[in-house]
């Protein structure tokens, strides 16, 4: 059986090895990304494996993804993986803005809702049925509480990924019932364009772990929705 995947944000850093990684497993990978944005690893990956289908795709516009939704309305997604986000800038309490924080939730909270609203079709028909979600330590109050005052200030990525936790935690409830397994990851700090050079593991790594953990998943029967956070080795994440 080929399964499927769709991965949000697919061009850079996590989401392009999700591809990577996925394509190589033979898997009919949806690789979504922002219009406009950089697409040439992407382009080049696409050329060795004939199984990557590009989609541009906006995750803050709902029409956008209502319109990707209806192209793809025949293909069942075993597993969607909502990977898009951004960081944000100026995050330290003298400097945060409204604008700051709205951009940063539409991106990291309220973009994966509307691709989880209008995909949840696809992935409830499909034989997986498995939604996932990159989150961050930096969205556990118990993470945020414990690390106290050494952690840098960032306010917006922060409450963006507690309110995106949240979101999940809500549509787990709502979809358990239908079979729907949901997985909420901590990726680690990986380096990428937005973990930067000095962070603590590479993307394949991150990803690679990720991916076993969601293949552990798919063996069950309905997930657990007492503990469904992870860090990308497996190991529980507390909220």
């Amino acid at each position: 059986m080929v399964y499927s995947v769709l991965i949000t944000g697919a061009n850079r850093g996590i989401g392009l090895e999700f591809v990577r990684q996925y394509a190589h497993k033979k898997y009919k990978v949806f690789a979504t990304y922002l219009p406009g944005g950089d697409t040439h690893e992407l382009e080049e990956l696409a050329q060795n494996y004939p199984n990557i289908k590009r989609i541009p795709m906006d995750i803050t516009q709902e029409n956008n993804i209502a319109q990707v939704a209806q192209q793809l309305i025949n293909e069942k997604i075993d597993i969607l993986i909502n990977n898009a986000g951004i960081f944000g800038s100026d995050q330290d309490l003298e400097h945060i803005t409204a604008d700051t924080m709205i951009a940063v939730f539409t991106v990291n909270a309220i973009g994966p809702l509307l691709v989880t609203k209008h995909f949840m079709n696809h992935v409830a028909s499909s034989s997986l049925k498995t939604l996932v979600a990159i989150s961050s330590r930096r969205g556990s109050i118990s993470y945020i509480l414990s690390t106290g005052k050494e952690l840098e200030s960032t306010f917006a990525y922060s409450a963006g990924k507690a309110a995106l936790n949240i979101i999940m935690s809500k549509i787990a409830l709502e979809t358990h019932d239908g079979g729907v397994k949901t997985l909420l990851f901590h990726p680690g700090h990986v380096k990428t364009a937005m973990g930067g050079p000095n962070a603590e593991i590479e993307v394949n790594t991150s990803v690679s772990g990720m991916i076993n953990v969601i293949e552990k998943s798919a063996s069950k029967t309905i997930s657990s929705l007492k503990q469904f956070f992870y860090n990308y080795d497996g190991t529980p994440m507390s909220w």
